[in-house]
This record gives structure tokens, C-alpha cells and sequence, in this order.
């Protein structure tokens, strides 16, 4: 073997780890951006119902402290 193919040999598998560490970064960055759609609904569902909650609980405890 000569020493330019071995070159070839060595330059073509980083070319091949380049392209899948690409691949693999752009494989995570869709995953977090369905993540992030998927949840993000649920998490201001979670959030409004709490802040109602807590405005609720927020008069319950003004009304106890004028009936008291």
C-alpha cells in the first residue's frame, strides 16, 4: 500500500465522522425542539391552572382574615 493511499484511506473515514457527528448534532437538535413542542403546551397548561390556584387560595386567605 502506499503512503497517498493510506492518506485517501484516512481522510475519507474523517470525512465519515465528520458527517455522522453532523448527522448525530442535527438528530439531538430535532429531538430538543420536538421535546420543547410536545411539553412547552402541557408546561403553560400546568402553569395557568396553577396560577389560578394560587389566586384562589390567595382569597380564600383574605377572605379568612376578614372573617377572623
Amino acid at each position: 500500500m502506499s503512503e497517498d493511499y493510506i492518506k485517501g484511506q484516512i481522510n475519507a473515514k474523517e470525512n465519515e465522522i465528520t458527517r455522522i457527528d453532523e448527522d448525530a448534532s442535527n438528530k439531538i437538535t430535532s429531538t430538543e425542539k420536538e421535546i420543547e413542542e410536545e411539553f412547552d403546551a402541557h408546561i403553560e397548561e400546568v402553569q395557568t391552572k396553577f396560577d389560578e390556584e394560587e389566586q384562589l387560595r390567595d382569597e380564600a386567605i383574605q377572605k379568612a382574615e376578614e372573617w377572623t
